[in-house]
């Protein structure tokens, strides 16, 4: 047999197979010759690596890759949903919806949208990948609760409370300003009492003053009496 090529080294140097290549090869050596002994040697290889590629195909179909499992169930996954790991539990999923802030635990499952909701569906989904996977976000509950028209008997209740909180409030008002006036009324009378005891207590005094100045003025007054006194005393006094 010829010298061995590269591929007679890798393919099958190394393999379980290469026996029956090379016994199969050396059978030919005595009659072929060295150009004749290459063919089969070249075939040998080419079957060899064919096998070994069969043999890898078998085994990537039963033994299937974890990234390339998650990336097909991935790829089944509602538009605009996304598989996260889990930052507690290393190991866990959860599935997010960056648009709606939602997340869950269980696989969302997609409904059958018609032809436009695909279209949509496959652009958000092909603008998502564009942009990229979003952070981990966080549980969001919204709660929206529709709002139901009032009936004729809701309404009619609601004017009511309306028009009874409105008399309320002026009732409220008009006790307020009534109190406010009482209080302005109290305090001038009170000064005009404090006024008029002023004034009595004025007047009085005045009275007092009065009295008192009449009696200086009587003692002031010469009666007849006193000129007669005062002439005899006059008298006596030339006398002596």
């Amino acid at each position: 047999c010829s010298p061995p090529s590269p591929c007679h080294d890798q393919q099958l140097g190394s393999s379980s197979d290469g026996g029956w290549a090379s016994a199969w090869c050396s059978g030919h050596q005595g009659s072929a010759g060295k150009a004749e002994g290459r063919v089969p040697l070249r075939l040998a290889c080419y079957m060899k690596a064919s096998l070994d590629k069969a043999e890898r195909r078998l085994n990537a179909r039963k033994h299937p890759r974890p990234y390339a499992a998650a990336a097909a169930k991935d790829a089944e996954l509602p538009p605009g949903w996304v598989r996260l790991e889990s930052r507690s539990k290393p190991g866990s999923f959860f599935y997010a919806h960056p648009a709606t802030k939602r997340t869950q635990v269980e696989r969302p499952v997609a409904d059958r949208p018609g032809a436009s909701g695909q279209h949509a569906d496959r652009h958000a989904s092909t603008q998502q990948r564009l942009v990229g996977p979003a952070p981990a976000p966080k549980e969001v509950v919204i709660d929206i609760e529709a709002e139901q028209p009032l009936t004729a008997e809701q309404k009619k209740a609601a004017e009511l409370a309306r028009r009874k909180a409105k008399e309320e409030e002026r009732k409220k008002a008009l006790e307020k300003a009534e109190a406010e006036e009482a209080a302005r009324e109290e305090e001038v009378r009170r000064a005009r009492v404090a006024k008029r005891n002023w004034e009595i207590a004025a007047e009085k005094a005045q009275e007092v003053e009065e009295e008192e100045s009449s009696d200086d003025d009587d003692d002031d007054i010469v009666t007849k009496e006193d000129v007669e006194k005062w002439k005899e005393m006059e008298v006596q006094r030339e006398k002596e």
